[in-house]
């Protein structure tokens, strides 16, 4: 008899082995859906249990940063027309996300490998949950002040911006707060480590920006030979 092929053999083994109980809603720990908004009131405690006692949910995380892709593109169509120039039929999806999740994608890849060099204690799961937790005061801000902007005027438009900075530093506290403790640094190497995070984020840009150069190019090519083949076949 023919022996299987390895993939139907991987398949058969993890379907066996996989704990179908746990797709039961019953069986969830629904505790879990309120340690992101513990993370806004008591970040210190909230990051310490995801670190050493569990309490994240990549499951969880992800959604959050969809939740902020989806908020973010309700602000572009929704925001008060005295404070945007943007038009709805400008929408680009791609620069949505990209402004968006791809911003906490690249940030835990590159704070992943910077802090591994910085004998950070993280491990990738920690600094991905941790990360996407922090996004939680713009998810809070973001849907409320698009609403808001649709009544106020020009004159109050400066309470949008206190709150708009307020949201983003907030964040950037938090972010802040999950490096140190997730990695377990000083201020001051916890400072430096984030630093050049940024630096490996622009790094992990240009070399997207390049394979996707080089993709299209590419593609363009095969194109022209495949034009020049046919006309003269």
């Amino acid at each position: 008899m023919a022996e299987q092929p390895a993939i139907l053999r991987y398949g058969k083994r993890a379907w066996e082995e996989t704990d179908w109980t746990k797709l039961n809603p019953k069986n969830w720990n629904w505790k879990k859906l309120y340690w992101p908004f513990r993370v806004l009131a008591h970040p210190v405690q909230a990051f310490n249990e995801i670190k050493y006692e569990n309490a994240g949910s990549v499951p969880l995380s992800i959604g959050i940063l969809l939740l902020w892709f989806f908020s973010s593109v309700f602000q572009f169509l929704e925001y008060g027309f005295q404070f945007t120039t943007a038009k709805p039929e400008l929408l680009n999806l791609y620069t949505q996300f990209m402004k968006t999740s791809m911003i906490i994608i690249l940030w835990t890849i590159a704070n992943w490998a910077i802090c591994t060099l910085m004998d950070g204690e993280g491990w990738f799961k920690q600094i991905w949950i941790s990360c996407c937790y922090s996004v939680m005061p713009q998810i809070v801000t973001i849907i409320p002040m698009t609403i808001i902007s649709k009544v106020l005027t020009i004159d109050e438009g400066k309470f949008l911006t206190l709150f708009s900075t307020v949201s983003f530093l907030w964040m950037v506290l938090l972010m802040f707060l999950a490096n140190t403790i997730i990695h377990q640094y000083s201020f001051k190497k916890s400072l430096w480590s984030m630093v050049l995070t940024v630096l490996g984020v622009f790094i992990l840009l240009l070399i997207m920006v390049l394979v996707v150069s080089l993709v299209v190019q590419m593609e363009d090519f095969i194109s022209t030979v495949s034009r020049e083949i046919w006309l003269r076949v």
